[in-house]
């Protein structure tokens, strides 16, 4: 549902074999500009992504929120890594 207050939900296959379901509410949609999203399940957390254009590319500002230090240090060690992984992931599909 890609519409402020839509639901997102969908299921992660992590390196370990498990899935994990999630879920995300939409909070805010700018056409070409930002996304933010609001993860309603655990790990809590807020995302806003902004995009803003850079020459003949596109800069992107991605900001991940956790409601507190301690589980920002829990899913620090895949969540920066799997942030990275999917950014490349988007470069390499917009770059045909």
């Amino acid at each position: 549902e890609f519409r402020p207050g839509g639901l997102w939900r969908f299921v992660m296959h992590g390196p370990d074999g498990k899935d994990y379901a999630n879920e995300c509410r939409f909070e805010s949609l700018e056409a070409g500009a930002r996304v933010c999203l609001r993860h309603v399940c655990a790990p809590h957390f807020t995302l806003d992504v902004r995009l803003r254009a850079d020459g003949a590319g596109t800069r992107v500002h991605w900001a991940q929120t956790f409601d507190d230090a301690a589980t920002a240090r829990a899913v620090a060690a895949y969540a920066g890594p799997g942030n990275e992984q999917n950014l490349d992931r988007l470069t390499r599909v917009l770059a045909g």
